[in-house]
């Protein structure tokens, strides 16, 4: 009985915590700006669950605070404190790809003198592969869009590069 309850309570735990991943998809990809960074950080922080994949959306909104504050020192304890937070989702789940995507947008946006970028081709591969070998559905909107971002950084080795090519629905960027 033990084993029940404890069995219901993960998969609840689960369907609330999936449910909550696609607004977080969308903030993510509409944090372009310093209002889109806000509503993403907002979200990112009401959230309840402690699973990997939102501790990464929350390491990844914070990190992205850096670009909102305006003083040095703020924005250093933000990006630090963000960075901390991806790491830790990282530790906790190193095979998740959306995780490590997080992490590779993240490594591709910061300035070179931070010295966060040394896991970029680690990302990469990891994710082309669950793409490419389907334990990854790269016809999924989220993956589409992770994909034409992933092409557009230009952080992508040329086989790589192609291979997500050869996945990516070209009529969906227009």
């Amino acid at each position: 009985m033990r084993r029940i309850i404890v069995f219901i309570s993960l998969i609840s735990c689960f369907l609330c915590c999936q449910s909550q991943y696609d607004p977080l998809r969308v903030a993510f990809f509409n944090a372009t700006e310093s209002g889109g960074k806000k509503s993403l950080y907002s979200l990112a922080n009401s959230m309840d669950c402690n699973l990997p994949v939102l501790v990464a959306y929350l390491g990844v909104a914070t990190a992205m605070q850096a670009d909102v504050v305006s003083s040095v020192g703020d924005k250093i304890d933000f990006f630090n404190a963000g960075k901390e937070l991806l790491e830790a989702a990282v530790v906790a789940d190193s095979f998740d790809c959306e995780i490590r995507y997080l992490r590779f947008s993240v490594q591709c946006e910061v300035p070179f003198f931070l010295g966060y970028s040394g896991k970029l081709d680690d990302d990469a591969t990891l994710i082309v592969n669950a793409l490419i070998n389907g334990s990854v559905d790269s016809k999924n909107w989220f993956w589409q869009l992770a994909m034409k971002s992933m092409i557009e950084s230009g952080e992508l080795k040329k086989e790589q590069e192609n291979k997500l090519k050869s996945l990516v629905n070209i009529e969906s960027w227009k």
